[in-house]
């Protein structure tokens, strides 16, 4: 399950694989599983305590704010369906812009 690519830009990446329940009675919910390395964890407490932005949550606590991408894939080993759950630092989005008087 663990996976040891870090994008090029990563500060640090926690991989987890979230998957539907089983359950009588609670087929609808989803849960999680990961193995982080704990570089990773001292990577990831390393940026939000000295390059992240610190934000307030709605209970006025200090927060950091983390990107999180859900993938859908399928197990190998199962043919079941999964989502590999990839958290990481922000990136900057890239917002074209045109300026009215530049020709397209």
């Amino acid at each position: 399950m663990t996976s040891s690519y870090s994008g090029p830009q990563d500060k640090f990446t926690l991989f987890s694989n979230v998957l539907h329940s089983n359950l009588e009675g609670k087929e609808g919910q989803m849960w999680a599983k990961a193995e982080w390395p704990i570089d990773q964890i001292l990577a990831f407490a390393n940026w939000a305590t000295n390059e992240a932005e610190k934000v307030q949550n709605q209970k006025g606590e200090q927060c950091v704010v983390v990107q999180q991408k859900f993938l859908p894939k399928i197990a190998q080993a199962s043919g079941n369906p999964y989502f590999l759950g990839i958290i990481s630092d922000p990136k900057p989005r890239q917002q074209q812009r045109f300026d009215a008087n530049e020709e397209l």
